[in-house]
């Protein structure tokens, strides 16, 4: 099948998954507001608003219903690695140097069927669940044009109906969630992207040569309980160069 999905404004997806069924979840963003098709039964989780949302939409197997779609984000840009690129930005720019993208998330399945999103976020109000490991945003250093940037990572039930956990992955400065995996052995999240942040939460727990950061841009692999409510490890990966 072939069909478009979107509002009136700009859709961008950045990932994809089929389940065991043939449903495709899409994860991405949209500037199309309350005009990007919703299940009405959760059609937005925070407050919305800002100029982009990230979406998380799931199709059935022939694409020609929504099984759940809703809109994710605060007041702020959601789903935007830095900057959109028709701000014609010049130069690498922390954690977007690492795709040169302005937009990079993952959606993943886990052992249940439950749908897991990485992704960014420059909302002061993002939405965050009672049971998140980090209930506060770690982003403090405010950028020459007022943004900062956190990590998000997101878990909902397999119908998009239910948020599981909603929690900020990042420290003081910029952080990016780009990629996700599932360890089969016990369901932990794990969590990769890129950080200027030298206080990325749960450092001290791996090995004393991946505690520190080397440069000013570095990767870094988080792991997360299968229900969201601890942070077992952060390791910066990187050398001296950015």
């Amino acid at each position: 099948y072939a069909t478009y999905v979107g509002g009136n404004g700009n859709e961008q997806p950045h990932s994809l998954v089929a389940d065991a069924a043939g449903n495709l979840v899409i994860a991405g963003r949209t500037s199309s507001g309350d005009a990007y098709p919703t299940v009405n039964t959760f059609p937005l989780y925070g407050d919305g608003g800002g100029t982009f949302d990230i979406i998380l939409t799931k199709l059935n197997s022939t694409g020609t219903a929504l099984i759940g779609s809703l809109r994710i984000g605060g007041t702020g840009r959601d789903g935007v690695n830095i900057r959109p690129n028709y701000e014609n930005p010049t130069g690498s720019e922390t954690t977007r140097r690492n795709y040169g993208d302005d937009a990079r998330s993952e959606v993943i399945f886990d052992g249940q069927g439950n749908i897991l999103l990485a992704s960014v976020t420059q909302s002061t109000d993002f939405p965050i669940s009672a049971n998140a490991f980090q209930k506060v945003r770690g982003a403090s250093r405010t950028a020459p044009d007022g943004r900062f940037q956190d990590g998000v990572v997101i878990k909902l039930d397999a119908n998009l109906s239910r948020v599981i956990f909603s929690s900020f992955l990042g420290g003081a400065d910029d952080d990016a969630a780009f990629v996700l995996a599932i360890n089969p052995a016990n369901q932990n999240i794990y969590v990769a992207g890129a950080t200027s942040s030298i206080d990325m939460p749960a450092r001290q727990n791996a090995a004393p040569q991946f505690q520190s950061s080397n440069g000013s841009v570095e990767g870094f692999i988080s792991i997360i309980t299968p229900d969201g409510s601890n942070i077992i490890s952060t390791s910066f990966i990187g050398t001296d160069r950015v």
